[in-house]
């Protein structure tokens, strides 16, 4: 059975169970609004979220010891942003 929650302004998350560790999350514009929040929700956690990938032209305001940012223009091509990904260790 899934058990949903809120946190902050997201509203139906998934609540994962206590045996998740180690996960990989990517966030697409980290710096923005949005983004900040989720970055400091899966900072806050990281015995479960290992690494927390965030992505934006300029680095969020949260610190975490799990958070990695990669300076990125999501609006660069899509040969552009996989090739960053690709040299950042986020995708093989």
């Amino acid at each position: 059975m899934l058990t949903i929650q809120s946190k902050g302004i997201f509203h139906g998350l998934p609540t994962l169970p206590e045996t998740s560790k180690g996960l990989r999350a990517v966030v697409a514009g980290a710096s923005g609004m949005s983004g900040q929040h989720m970055v400091q929700i899966l900072g806050e956690s990281p015995e479960r979220w290992e690494k927390v990938y965030t992505l934006s032209r300029s680095p969020p305001s949260v610190e975490a010891t799990n958070l990695h940012h990669i300076s990125l223009d999501l609006l660069s091509s899509p040969e552009a942003i996989a090739t960053t990904l690709r040299d950042n260790n986020v995708m093989a």
